[in-house]
């Protein structure tokens, strides 16, 4: 039976949030789900850096800039043309080794970030409760929501491949050729395919995270059950879920610009604060030498990693509202997967 709304759930959200991380206030709490969640990607954000190099002239294809470019490109095309033919063998190993080891990262990591989520849920609801003890706890879980993850991946892959090769088979068909009209047709199709199956699976993907994981956590369910438990309750509130989702993206636009803002000002806050008396410092002479130099190279890692995390650290009500609101709205449609 329904007893909240998605804006009431908002609210009550809100002050879960306050609830969890302030009444009361605990360091190391705080210190121990930023981790989690950092680990897990809960934050909103990314960036794409894009640099477009103009390159032209009017120069014969064998003189000036041009020429002299070709000339290069051909002469490192032989190169590697040369080294393939002798040690084609070598780089066909060494490339599926890297491959493989490529994979392995992302798969682990995969699985490393499918069983955070239901940590941080464990620890974000069970105050008391070990992050390490947690995660010994929910392996099998996340292990069992890491291969739906992966087997939903490809099947969305294969779909889009499915569903995009017809429009690109009649495209090749032609080849290329035909009216304006038919080939703008041809290329919207395949975008309009991508579009609404990404956005399906995206859909999916979100009801997964939201609500299957909780009620895994809650009835101690594998992925396959607790989606079996769960669509019932889902049949039965369609528009309400509908609105939770619609209102969960105008508040993730929200946060994606408040987050970006912030973290912008943080960073430059402290690489500011940390940077700038090392560079007066610097200037006047008093670290230049070899020791502080190589120190500098050493810790500087160290300092990015201790200033991005200061940054998730400020930020961490961000993934605890946006948690605690899923939480809510899911114990809100059904008395039975209440955890809050």
């Amino acid at each position: 039976m329904m007893t909240i709304t998605a804006g009431q759930a908002v609210i009550k959200s809100f002050r879960e949030t306050g609830s969890v991380l302030f009444r009361p206030f605990k360091i190391k709490r705080w210190l121990v789900l930023t981790f989690i969640a950092w680990l897990m990607g809960a934050y909103a954000g990314g960036f794409n850096f894009n640099f477009n190099f103009p390159m032209g002239g009017d120069s014969g294809e064998g003189n000036g800039a041009y020429g002299e470019i070709k000339e290069i490109i051909g002469t490192a095309g032989n190169f590697l043309n040369t080294i393939w033919q002798e040690h084609a063998f070598i780089i066909v190993v060494v490339a599926a080794a890297f491959f493989l080891c490529v994979m392995a990262i992302i798969l682990v990591w995969g699985w490393l970030q499918s069983v955070l989520a239901f940590v941080f849920i464990d620890v974000l609801v069970h105050r008391g409760r070990s992050a390490l003890h947690s995660f010994a706890k929910n392996q099998s879980k996340g292990f069992s929501y890491f291969l739906w993850k992966v087997f939903f991946g490809l099947a969305v892959i294969g779909i889009l491949l499915l569903f995009i090769g017809i429009p690109a088979i009649f495209l090749l068909k032609t080849g290329f050729e035909g009216t304006l009209f038919y080939k703008i047709g041809i290329i919207a199709s395949i975008v309009l395919i991508i579009s609404v199956i990404s956005i399906i699976a995206l859909i999916i993907q979100c009801i997964a995270y939201d609500f299957v994981i909780p009620v895994m956590l809650i009835k101690d369910l594998r992925i396959i059950s607790a989606w079996k438990e769960f669509l019932p309750v889902l049949r039965k509130n369609k528009g309400s879920f509908t609105i939770y989702i619609l209102l969960k993206i105008v508040l993730r636009l929200g946060a994606v610009i408040i987050v970006g803002i912030m973290s912008l000002f943080l960073v430059v806050l402290l690489f500011g604060s940390m940077v700038s008396p090392a560079m007066y410092l610097w200037l006047i002479g008093l670290f230049l030498n070899p020791l502080t130099i190589v120190g500098t190279i050493v810790f500087a890692p160290l300092i990015f990693f201790c200033c991005v995390y200061a940054c998730q650290c400020f930020l961490l009500p961000v993934p605890v509202f946006f948690r605690n609101y899923s939480l809510v709205f899911l114990g809100g449609t059904d008395e039975s997967f209440a955890i809050l």
